[in-house]
């Protein structure tokens, strides 16, 4: 809301209820200045974006990621040891499918198993090299680099506006505010 003073008016914020019906609407009564409330959560927010704590954020973030990335890791070795193990069954089950025993129709159903199961494994294994690697570096040095830009909008918006008299509608909580 915005009231007089003198030749210009003021924003401020507070309960558009209480202003407008009253004490028994509403009995928040406080009023505060845009401007003052602004420059105060603004320059909190840029405190907050201190390139030390960022970047302890994108760590802490990457820490916990690549926790899974371990486990990832080793179901891919056993992935590969396991495809190995198929792959020296398979060669045996060959082998006695050629030397022709007499029981190659058990050996052709459970070289059918293998190769079933060795192209299910190789599905998952290359599911698993497709996930990308984090590099934590390049990953912090982006959101500080990000974090650095809101600060210098910041300090362009703050120098820039400093000599504007009205704001545009903003929604505070459910009430409406100008």
């Amino acid at each position: 809301m915005t009231r007089s003073h003198g030749k210009r008016r003021v924003a401020f914020y507070g309960c558009l209820r209480f202003h407008k019906r009253g004490r028994r609407a509403c009995r928040n009564g406080l009023q505060i200045r845009q401007a003052v409330l602004d420059r105060v959560v603004l320059d909190e927010l840029t405190k907050r974006l201190d390139a030390e704590v960022i970047a302890e954020a994108v760590r802490a973030a990457v820490a916990e990621l690549t926790a899974s990335q371990a486990e990832l890791a080793t179901r891919r070795t056993a992935i590969s040891t396991e495809l190995t193990q198929i792959g020296t069954r398979e060669r045996r089950l060959l082998d006695a499918l050629m030397d022709g025993d007499g029981i190659a129709d058990s050996v052709r159903g459970r070289l059918r198993e293998e190769l079933a199961r060795r192209d299910a494994l190789t599905a998952e294994l290359t599911q698993l090299d497709a996930i990308p690697a984090l590099d934590v570096e390049a990953l912090s040095r982006d959101v500080v680099a990000r974090a650095a830009d809101l600060r210098a909008a910041r300090t362009e918006h703050s120098s820039g506006a400093a000599g504007r008299a009205t704001t545009p509608r903003r929604e505070v909580g459910v009430h409406s505010v100008r």
